[in-house]
């Protein structure tokens, strides 16, 4: 959350830049075949989309990051009771679990797209 909080200086410090070469150190980590296997079926994201995902995240840059944090922290301020923030690609299965049960879930589009 302090990177959110922080999102609109107007430099971007060290931590900030340690952070993301952390975060993606973990994305570029060995995976053990047994554990592979595992990932894909507990996430059913396989090789292909982990290597979309890891390019995409790539294309991101710091305005883009700053917008989505901005948009993230404005929605978390005027939420009365906020339990989780879930970033990642959209979900059909979300969005219909939204349809369903309007008030349980909040979800806001973060994508470039808007």
């Amino acid at each position: 959350m302090a990177i959110i909080s922080n999102s609109n200086r107007t430099e971007i410090d060290g931590d900030f830049i340690a952070n993301i070469f952390d975060f993606v150190e973990q994305l570029d980590s060995p995976v053990s075949a047994g554990s592979r296997g595992l990932h894909v079926f507990l996430t059913g994201i396989d090789d292909e989309e982990r290597q979309n995902q890891r390019e995409r995240l790539f294309t991101v840059d710091d305005a883009a990051l700053k917008r989505v944090a901005q948009t993230l922290r404005d929605h978390l301020v005027c939420a009365k009771r906020v339990g989780r923030a879930v970033l990642g690609p959209k979900s059909a299965e979300l969005v219909e679990k939204k349809k369903d049960q309007d008030k349980e879930w909040s979800v806001v589009d973060l994508s470039q797209a808007n």
